[in-house]
């Protein structure tokens, strides 16, 4: 008997980065939507009402995506504080 596979429509976490700035906290990763979709999701901790999702058809142009807003939270004195993938 074959084992069924549970779909989920939970996004699966492929990287995820938690800068610091001071007593501030800024999470910026990418997930796997359902499909093939990719997101690259940033939420300010302070103010989670202000986060944002950007979806790309392909994990490349999300992790490009990333590494760009990476560049641009170092660049802005934020520093890493943790990081999953």
């Amino acid at each position: 008997m074959k084992k069924r596979e549970r779909i989920s429509s939970e996004p699966k976490i492929v990287l995820s980065w938690l800068f610091r700035q001071k007593d501030r906290l800024l999470t910026c990763g990418v997930s796997q939507a359902a499909g093939a979709a990719f997101e690259v999701v940033t939420v300010p901790h302070w103010d989670i009402n202000r986060g944002t999702v950007e979806r790309f058809s392909g994990a490349m142009e999300a992790l490009e995506r990333h590494a760009q807003i990476s560049s641009a939270l170092r660049t802005a004195g934020w520093a890493p504080a943790s990081y999953t993938r």
